[in-house]
């Protein structure tokens, strides 16, 4: 009997230091798994949960931020009745690691959007999809294009192309170049730093302003006579 008691306390001290190793040891894992599950925190799905965290956390609020207005934007041009206007989103800041993507879906009319991020911008945050029913994209860019549009400025009919697709990212424009957001609609990056103008001609086809291949940059630009802010504060031009 006397044995068996000694056995038994023998067993329960080696319990007990077990436990007191696995959580007063240094290196973590077991330990935090240990404390987790006395205080009820024990994470059934630490991968999965910890993947979404991450996703979530990719992208800066000052992005969150102007990808918000951009949406709002576009979605305020859609219902403003009023074709062959202009509105402005803000623009983007420093688009390093963060990519801005649009597909067009002409089977279900509607133009989906991927925002990623991460090193290179290379994985997708889940919580920044969206889609705009009734949105096709286009750029004021392309062959003629640009001179079109300033003629329509001027009082001329419009011009503008569409496109299945925008990307927009920063770059560093390769040996020579200079780090700068850039846009993409098929046609290889082209310079879209500070541009924040957005056109629809029919409220569904959303344009944006490359500045390259595009319109002279003097209508883009603020602080000229001639150009697209004075224009629609004059009433030369309409404000969606």
């Amino acid at each position: 009997m006397l044995i068996n008691i000694i056995i038994k306390l023998l067993l329960v001290m080696l319990l007990v230091g077990v436990v007191i190793a696995v959580v007063f040891s240094p290196g973590e894992g077991l330990k935090d798994k240990v404390v987790n599950l006395f205080l009820g925190q024990e994470n059934t799905l630490p991968s999965e949960l910890q993947n979404v965290g991450e996703t979530k956390e990719m992208l800066s609020l000052e992005h969150k931020s102007e990808i918000s207005a951009l949406r709002n934007t576009i979605q305020h041009m859609q219902i403003s009745g009023r074709n062959n206007c202009f509105s402005d989103f803000g623009g983007f800041s420093s688009l390093e690691n963060v990519v801005v993507s649009m597909q067009y879906d002409a089977r279900e009319g509607k133009t989906d959007f991927t925002i990623s991020g991460g090193a290179g911008g290379q994985q997708i945050v889940t919580d920044q999809r969206f889609s705009i029913e009734g949105m096709s994209p286009c750029v004021i860019a392309g062959e003629g294009i640009g001179s079109g549009f300033e003629q329509f400025i001027e009082g001329g009919a419009v011009s503008y192309n569409p496109v299945r697709g925008i990307r927009i990212t920063q770059t560093n424009g390769g040996f020579t170049g200079f780090t700068k957001n850039r846009i993409d609609y098929g046609d290889g990056l082209k310079n879209f730093e500070g541009s924040s103008v957005l056109f629809t001609p029919d409220n569904k086809h959303i344009c944006f302003f490359p500045l390259e291949d595009g319109i002279n940059g003097n209508f883009l630009d603020s602080s000229e006579d001639n150009s697209i802010s004075k224009k629609l504060q004059s009433g030369a031009l309409v404000t969606c």
